[in-house]
C-alpha cells in the first residue's frame, strides 16, 4: 500500500464510542428451592461446573453448624457468587473496600484481584470484580485455622491470609466465631443479566479481553503497520465498553499511528479525546516525534490545527476518481 492509499484509508477510521451502562453494582446470587433428588453437590455441579464446590454452598447456607447438612424437597438454598460494581467519579481503591467489605484497609487485596496497582485509582466506568465474602462459621468441634484454609483455598500457606483479613489476634478459634473468607473465583456458569443492558460481569470480561487486545495494537504499531492499527484501535473504541483509561490509552496510541501516516488533524482529535477522558494524562515530550509534538499542541489548544490539515484535491471535478 502506497503513501496516498494509506492516507485515503485512514481517513474514515477514526470511531466514537460511548460509556451507556449506568452506574451500578450487581450481586449474582441465586436462591434456589430445592427439587426432588437434588443435593448439593450437584447443585455445585449444575451452576459452578464442580462438585466440590459444595462446601461452599454449605458454609454459606451455615449448615455446617445445623444437625444435619443435608437438604429437603423446597428447602432455600443460596447458591452464592462474586459481584461486580462500575466504578464511580472520585472512587478510589479504599472506598471500594469501605464499601464492600466494610474496611479500606483490604483495598490493597481487592486491587490485586482485579489485576491493578492500588496506588493508582480505578477508572471511572472501569467493572470491577468483588470477591464474595463467604462468612463461615466456626462448628462446636472447632478445627485448626490451617485446615480451613487447607480446606477452601486448598494451600495452607493461605492461613496468613485469613488471619490478617480477620484481623485475627489469636489463631485459636472458638466455636460460633464468625472468619470472612473471600472467594475471588466464585463465578456462576452463567451469569444472570442485568435489566436494561448487558451484565456486569459480561462487561467486566469485556474489559479484560480490550486489555489483551490494546497489546496487539501496541505491537502493530511498533511493527509500522499504521493502517491495521487505526482498523484496529477504531474497532476498539466502537465497543460499548470501554472504561476511561482504556480509551485514553488507545486514543493516545491512534494519534501515533495517525502521525505516521501524515494525519497530525486526526492525530490531534485523538489526543484531545484522550485528554478530555483523562486530564492528567502525563506525555514523555522530551522524546516525543516532533508529530507528535504538533498534535499534542493543536489538542491542547496552543495552536490551530488547519496548518496541519490535507490539501484539497486540485484534480478538476470530472477528473477525480
Amino acid at each position: 500500500m502506497n503513501r496516498f492509499s494509506a492516507r485515503r484509508s485512514v481517513s474514515a477510521l477514526l470511531a466514537t464510542a460511548l460509556v451507556c451502562a449506568p452506574v451500578s453494582s450487581a450481586r449474582a446470587d441465586i436462591v434456589h428451592t430445592v427439587r426432588h433428588g437434588e443435593t448439593l453437590a450437584s447443585l455445585a455441579q449444575r451452576y459452578y461446573g464442580e462438585s466440590s464446590r459444595e462446601l461452599i454452598v454449605v458454609a454459606a447456607n451455615a449448615l455446617n453448624v445445623q444437625a444435619s447438612a443435608g437438604i429437603l424437597p423446597g428447602t432455600r438454598v443460596v447458591i452464592p457468587s462474586v459481584s461486580y460494581y462500575r466504578v464511580r467519579e472520585r472512587d478510589t481503591w479504599e472506598r471500594i473496600a469501605y464499601r464492600e467489605f466494610g474496611s479500606a484497609t483490604r483495598a490493597p487485596y481487592l486491587a490485586e484481584v482485579n489485576r491493578a496497582d492500588v496506588r493508582v485509582d480505578p477508572s471511572p466506568g472501569a467493572v470491577v470484580r468483588v470477591p464474595y465474602l463467604l462468612r463461615y462459621v466456626v462448628p462446636e468441634d472447632a478445627e485448626p485455622l490451617f485446615e480451613i484454609a487447607q480446606r477452601f483455598y486448598g494451600d495452607r500457606a493461605q492461613t496468613r491470609f485469613i488471619t490478617e483479613f480477620n484481623r485475627l489476634a489469636s489463631m485459636r478459634l472458638q466455636r460460633g466465631q464468625v472468619l470472612l473468607l473471600p472467594m475471588a473465583e466464585l463465578t456462576l456458569r452463567e451469569e444472570p443479566v442485568c435489566e436494561g443492558g448487558p451484565s456486569l460481569a459480561q462487561t467486566a470480561r469485556a474489559q479484560r479481553e480490550l486489555e489483551n487486545r490494546a497489546v496487539a495494537l501496541r505491537s502493530m504499531i511498533d511493527h509500522g503497520q499504521y493502517v491495521e492499527a487505526l482498523a484496529l484501535g477504531s474497532r476498539l473504541l466502537g465497543g460499548a465498553e470501554v472504561s476511561e483509561t482504556q480509551r485514553a490509552r488507545v486514543q493516545r496510541m491512534l494519534a501515533e499511528a495517525f502521525c505516521a501516516v501524515d494525519r497530525v488533524d486526526l492525530a490531534a482529535e485523538a489526543l484531545r479525546d484522550a485528554l478530555r477522558v483523562q486530564p492528567d494524562l502525563r506525555f514523555d515530550e522530551v522524546s516525543m516525534p516532533p508529530r507528535m509534538m504538533d498534535a499534542l499542541a493543536i489538542a491542547r489548544g496552543q495552536y490551530a490545527a488547519r496548518a496541519f490539515s490535507p490539501a484539497p484535491s486540485t484534480a478538476r471535478p470530472d477528473e477525480a476518481h
